[in-house]
């Protein structure tokens, strides 16, 4: 049996170990024996989430997997076999993690893992899942290290905080007439990747400007230290009238060059005025605003959990003299989030990991009437769909993986999905070399206190 200790998350060459040893270890529970985790009534799956505490509201996940599993199980299992999903509660405490996966996989003998919330959370256990050779189906992390670089148990159809925040940003600054943006994360692994996604975003909108310009035409982007200059007149309305800058802030100017003429006279362009982070629970949240508003922005893109972005949207409200538009992440994107926020979040921009979830779809309904049946405390919103879409996706393993249930088995059935369809609406496709289904957001506005999709999936 295999050591329990879970190796460093860390270091040098060892990092290559657990990818190597997962292998194996598929390979040797394909060679006879009982598979771990199946017998001939049931398959167990494992899952971690916040159930208590002051982030239990992520647990909805979890017990809408728990809900898509008893309705299989309703309609006869899966080859003969009902599903049973063993969830542990780690209070979104990165600390309790590891114990308790080392408990699902070490004495529980677990088949596979599904889903498991927060970033921090499954990267304390990332390594020693590998090494165990545990498929993972989605972990609830939006970093790209779970499927970059390649590894044979893990797959993910759930969109990168890269990817997302990238998006976001990109379409507030195209789209939504946004001249200065500014970004506050917590600070966390997924706070981090939110704002790596938001600074990719204003350079693609860069590009984009440069991309679209006529042939023959430059386009150059530079930051200039500004010096306050005198009005020429104390009248606003006078030609003559200046506004005075901040001594010592950077303005952001677009020119153009003429076919082998000279530059054109610079053209503000919106400006990035500065990325910060601050604690999940939302310590520091009014100096932090304080310096975004000094700045000028007219736009903040959030990035954290329902929890963190409902403090920061009520913080900005409480401000009378500051209305900027609100950009958030896909954890945002549920009705917690409205819930908790109250009218703070009318107007925001959120990146989404579903789709319009206002139509009457087949898949909608489908899922509303599994939550009214097994899990009635679980609202309807992005949290529920994603809990399911995942279920769903090991559910669709191992019906291709048949009778004869084992863990390399299944690996290799998912490895045959190609724009397969399932409850999010997005081609889903792996093969041998990629285990992520893709990687794309929709963008939703709320409205009346509810979500409005304003695009299709978007990608960078």
């Amino acid at each position: 049996m295999q050591s329990e200790r879970i190796p460093p998350a860390s270091g040098g060459p060892r990092r290559l170990l657990p990818v190597a040893v997962a292998a194996a270890s598929l390979l040797l529970s394909a060679c006879g024996g009982g598979e771990r985790g199946v017998s001939s009534e049931e398959v167990v799956f494992g899952t971690f989430a916040p159930m208590t505490g002051e982030y239990a509201a992520l647990g909805n996940l979890a017990r809408a997997m728990s809900a898509y599993f008893e309705a299989v199980n309703a309609n006869g299992g899966v080859h003969g076999r009902n599903l049973r999903l063993s969830l542990k509660d780690d209070q979104n405490d990165p600390a309790q993690t590891p114990d308790l996966v080392r408990e699902l996989i070490g004495r529980e003998q677990i088949f596979a893992l599904v889903g498991g919330m927060g970033s921090a959370n499954c990267l304390a256990v990332k390594d020693y899942v590998l090494a165990n050779g545990v498929p993972w189906v989605t972990p609830g992390s939006s970093a790209r290290i779970w499927t970059e670089p390649f590894n044979r148990v893990t797959f993910s159809i759930l969109p990168t905080s890269i990817t997302a925040a990238h998006v976001v940003t990109r379409y507030a600054l195209s789209e939504l007439g946004v001249t200065r943006i500014a970004a506050l994360a917590e600070d966390t692994p997924f706070g981090t990747q939110g704002l790596e996604g938001y600074r990719l975003g204003v350079r693609g909108f860069y590009q984009d400007v440069q991309d679209a310009l006529p042939e023959g035409l430059e386009v150059r982007f530079a930051r200039i230290a500004s010096r306050p200059r005198r009005p020429r007149t104390d009248d606003p309305a006078s030609e003559g009238w200046h506004e005075i800058p901040r001594s010592g802030a950077g303005v952001l100017w677009r020119s153009e060059r003429r076919d082998g003429g000279s530059w054109e006279r610079p053209e503000p362009a919106p400006e990035d005025v500065g990325a910060r982070r601050i604690p999940k629970d939302g310590a520091g949240v009014e100096a932090a605003l304080a310096a975004i508003k000094e700045s000028q922005a007219d736009a903040i893109v959030i990035w954290g959990v329902a929890e963190f972005g409902a403090v920061v949207a009520q913080a900005i409200e409480a401000d009378e003299d500051w209305d900027p538009m609100i950009l958030g992440s896909f954890a945002m994107a549920d009705p917690l989030a409205i819930t908790l926020a109250g009218d703070a979040l009318e107007g925001a921009v959120v990146a989404s990991t579903t789709p319009d979830l206002t139509l009457a779809a087949d898949t909608f309904n489908e899922v509303q009437g599994i939550l009214r049946e097994h899990a009635p405390d679980v609202p309807f919103g992005d949290y529920a769909m994603l809990g399911m879409a995942w279920a769903q996706l090991a559910v669709e393993g191992l019906e291709r993986a048949g009778p004869n249930l084992t863990r390399i088995g299944f690996v290799e059935a998912l490895e045959t999905l190609d724009n397969w369809q399932g409850l999010l609406g997005h081609p889903v496709s792996f093969n041998d070399e990629n285990h992520r289904g893709y990687d794309a957001v929709t963008l939703k506005r709320v409205e009346d206190g509810a979500f409005v999709t304003l695009t299709d999936w978007l990608s960078e």
